[in-house]
């Protein structure tokens, strides 16, 4: 069975704000996550910060490091919703789609 992907790193920094807001969208009101209020309230949390340091055209190293901080205490937020959601369906593929995340891909089984 798929299972949500947890990890964002590979997704480009033009993705990732537009995913989370996504995310957020999909979360809100979701009779299948009523306990997702706290991972929710830190994806946004994590959102926020991001997407105004994203926004800089011209950067200093200072801010780009502050940004890389950023991004990946955003890629932790997510995939705390994604572990959340494949801990509560985990055979539940439209449950799990319902977060606006992404499912993983299958595994192909190689025969011996």
């Amino acid at each position: 069975m798929r299972k949500l992907i947890t990890n964002f790193d590979n997704v480009s920094e033009m993705d990732i704000g537009p995913l989370a807001q996504n995310c957020l969208a999909n979360l809100a009101a979701n009779p299948r996550y009523p306990d997702a209020k706290l991972p929710a309230a830190a994806l946004l949390a994590a959102l926020t910060p991001y997407q105004a340091a994203a926004a800089i055209q011209y950067p200093t190293l200072t801010q780009t490091a502050e940004l890389a901080q950023l991004r990946s205490t955003l890629n932790q937020a997510l995939a705390a919703v994604a572990s959340m959601a494949n801990a509560q369906y985990s055979d539940d593929e439209a449950a799990l789609l319902s977060t606006g995340l992404a499912l993983s891909q299958e595994l192909e089984h190689q025969a011996a």
